[in-house]
């Protein structure tokens, strides 16, 4: 009987603990596995006892029974006694915290998640706690070119392996090799790609108390928390990742150790959403879908040159275009690799620039420069690459490329308009650069830009 003063009355205790409960049977048949494995079983049965009831006018199997049978040691009726009472185990003591158990509240699924091939990688970082370094693996993953790409007509997020995909987004996080939980707080849930990516971040029991696992080891309450952390706009306001430990230092704030882990797994993510984004760009499947010639451009280009040429103008590339087809095709790939095209798309517009005798071959890739563009001449062609990193790239050329077949009239209006305030602002950059030069540089300047101009107005004439 409950004591009416009691700080914590017992039947609220355990109405409580039993509301915190498994996520579904599936978490609580993997603890009574987990406890299996962590006794040394080497065989574990799960077995299912039907029976058939009528449901909805019809006789249906049920599972009505479930036992989990291992052959591992066992236990006493003392050992018994303590693993039935609420919080208690054999696994309390600090120096115990290394394997699956440690609250004598349950244990997690045994899901594992794949991490194969060589768009994959793990890095390990060091934690400091309690005077101890603790690894914490941090494996990244995205999908393969091949995984993206499908059929005419097919969306691959569509495809089973993407719809799979899709209901496996998120950061899985793992505790003494089982997950806790997918979360979902880095995730953009309004961008379909998000599928496409995968991290994994696996911490040993003995750090339980910094990544805030709960009693039923369905979650790390902690990192959750750092990860809803906008890290990057703090920073954006004038703080540093030092000021940012020091304001958790002053709040005595249990997080703290996570904060940089937390840092440098959104920053790896950004990276490998430019790399998802790269595996798409150049594949030109939206001008199809709209009857436009994808190459119109560079064979406009091609055929304006090729009058300049007539006309006595040289250009560097033009000496390799008696080179051999598969020379060529060859050394533009490569290039095009160099620049930051898959290779997928790389062989694909080599291909398309030789045997379609095409002098120009345009890219979409990230580069590490403040350059909107890069030029390169090799093979008999001149490579165009777009720096999909550039600002300039975002607002003139991917706001009116993204989603154009879903977008209703005022969006494409209101992509209009900004792509317009684009141009506007990539000319006064190219003003206010003019107008900071002098001597010299500035009528060089000049020249370019009439010359340019000159070229460009024969380009377009031909549009």
């Amino acid at each position: 009987m409950n004591n009416a003063h009691d700080i914590v009355p017992t039947h609220l205790a355990v109405q409580a603990m039993r509301d915190n409960g498994y996520k579904n049977a599936a978490y609580a048949i993997a603890e009574l596995m987990d406890n299996a494995i962590q006794a040394g079983a080497s065989q574990v049965e799960l077995l299912c006892g039907e029976r058939k009831q009528q449901v909805e006018g019809r006789r249906r199997s049920r599972i009505e029974q479930i036992a989990v049978l291992d052959n591992g040691c066992g236990m006493d009726a003392d050992v018994l006694r303590l693993a039935l009472q609420f919080g208690n185990g054999t696994y309390l003591d600090e120096d115990k915290h290394t394997g699956i158990g440690r609250f004598g509240m349950g244990l997690p699924s045994s899901s594992f998640r794949p991490w194969e091939g060589d768009t994959s990688y793990e890095a390990t970082y060091k934690i400091n706690f309690k005077d101890k370094e603790h690894d914490v693996k941090v494996r990244f993953s995205y999908a393969k070119e091949e995984a993206r790409q499908a059929e005419p007509g097919k969306n691959p997020g569509s495809l089973p392996h993407g719809q799979h995909a899709a209901k496996n987004v998120g950061v899985s996080v793992v505790r003494a090799g089982r997950e806790l939980e997918l979360d979902q707080n880095l995730v953009n849930n309004y961008d379909p790609t998000e599928r496409w990516w995968g991290i994994e971040v696996e911490f040993p029991p003995s750090l339980d108390d910094i990544f805030g696992v709960t009693n039923n080891k369905q979650s790390a309450r902690n990192f959750g928390e750092i990860l809803q952390l906008d890290i990057e706009s703090l920073l954006e306001e004038g703080k540093t990742v030092a000021q940012l430990k020091e304001e958790l230092i002053q709040d005595e704030d249990p997080k703290l150790p996570l904060l940089e882990l937390a840092h440098k797994i959104s920053s790896q993510l950004s990276l490998i959403r430019r790399l998802i984004k790269a595996q798409t760009k150049g594949t030109r499947t939206t001008e199809k879908r709209y009857g436009h010639d994808p190459y119109k451009p560079e064979k406009v280009a091609t055929t304006v040159t090729q009058e300049r040429k007539s006309q006595g103008y040289k250009g560097q590339s033009d000496a390799d275009e008696q080179l051999p087809k598969e020379e060529r095709k060859q050394v533009i790939k490569e290039t095009l690799k160099e620049e930051g095209v898959t290779e997928a798309q790389a062989e694909l517009l080599a291909a398309t620039t030789v045997d379609d005798g095409l002098k120009y071959t345009f890219a979409q890739a990230p580069i590490d420069t403040p350059e909107f563009f890069s030029v390169k001449s090799i093979g008999g062609a001149i490579i165009v690459t777009l720096n999909t990193n550039h600002l300039a790239y975002q607002n003139l050329v991917e706001i009116l490329e993204e989603d154009v077949d879903k977008a209703d009239i005022d969006t494409l209006r209101s992509r209009l308009v900004n792509s317009l305030d684009g141009l506007k602002l990539l000319l006064m950059a190219w003003a206010r650069y003019e107008d900071e030069l002098d001597g010299k540089r500035k009528e060089n300047a000049i020249d370019t830009r009439i010359d340019w101009g000159r070229v460009a107005r024969r380009f377009l004439e031909n549009e």
